[in-house]
């Protein structure tokens, strides 16, 4: 695995959205005193669970927003992200996926709520489902296999119902939650592991989105919608899924953490974050590459998932 990509908006000096690409081989910063260099590894730092904002060169969380200048005004905000390619090798399991997101009116047949909360054009049930953590997809995934008969996947502190798990975690590090286990042998829903993902979303084709290289066939993106559309209305890839690119984030099993060429398709053991593939209707075109793995704290809503 190798750093693809940072992007950063409102941090520090970075008023502007800025992107930096790193090709394979050194790359190296170079600019001169106050220029900026050494705000890119505090973006890398923060967006990787740094808190200390002494450690982030800062004394009070404000200081890593952006502060204003003569001419220009201070912002509200400050986000980064991260992109990182992996190139491991590995065999996958045949495994079974749903073709297309789980849509608001299927979380809330089970559940009983409808959690969403970003734009929805057409605003119906057959959008997915958005302001869902990766412990809430746990919840769902469990509740659904039990309503079906199936045996469900995950298991909490012993237990494999969600109804013995207390309420859903709202802050970092819950030692039970993070320590769920999945028997992937069981017929119940989970979600897919990172490699799952992406094998599904290439579809065994070549393609730089998942069923095209024409990003509008595909996907709903920043370009092309203001806000989430209904599942399965651009074209299917070609092994019949739907909104592989685009429309909303997907979250996976996987932590994010170390990875070689020998670690299994389940990926790493542990971590401090969960991977989500796929792009969303607010993010542009790039991160609806289907080789394309980010990383977000497992806390964050607004991430949908398939199962």
């Amino acid at each position: 695995m190798y750093l693809k990509r940072l992007e950063m908006q409102g941090f520090k000096s970075f008023a502007d959205k800025t992107i930096l690409e790193f090709r394979p081989g050194i790359t190296g910063v170079i600019g001169p005193n106050g220029s900026g260099k050494s705000n890119i590894s505090d973006a890398i730092r923060w967006i990787l669970g740094e808190q200390s904002m002494k450690s982030l060169r800062g004394s009070k969380t404000q200081d890593i927003i952006f502060a204003g200048t003569q001419n220009r005004k201070s912002l509200g905000f400050a986000e980064a992200s991260l992109v990182f390619v992996s190139g491991r090798k590995m065999e996958i399991a045949s495994f079974y996926m749903s073709d297309h997101e789980v849509t608001r009116g299927e979380y809330k047949a089970v559940i009983g709520s409808d959690p969403s909360t970003a734009s929805a054009r057409d605003k119906n049930e057959n959008n997915p489902v958005n302001y869902v953590s990766w412990y809430d997809a746990l919840v769902y995934c469990n509740t659904r296999s039990i309503k079906e008969n199936l045996t469900p996947c995950y298991k909490i502190n012993g237990s494999t119902d969600p109804s013995d798990w207390k309420s859903v975690p709202t802050t970092k590090n819950n030692s039970a939650w993070d320590e769920a286990k999945c028997d992937f042998t069981a017929n119940g829903y989970r979600l897919p592991t990172e490699a799952e993902w992406e094998w599904a979303a290439r579809g065994g084709e070549s393609y730089t989105y998942a069923g095209s290289d024409d990003i509008d066939e595909v996907a709903y993106y920043k370009e092309n919608t203001s806000g989430t559309m209904e599942v399965r209305t651009k074209k299917k890839n070609a092994y019949g899924l739907y909104d592989m690119s685009g429309n909303v984030y997907e979250w996976c099993w996987d932590w994010y953490g170390s990875i070689s060429s020998g670690t299994s398709s389940s990926g790493s053991a542990s971590g401090s974050y969960r991977c989500q593939r796929g792009g969303s209707w607010n993010y542009d075109a790039y991160h609806a590459q289907g080789a394309v793995l980010e990383v977000i704290n497992r806390l964050q809503k607004g991430r949908p998932f398939l199962c």
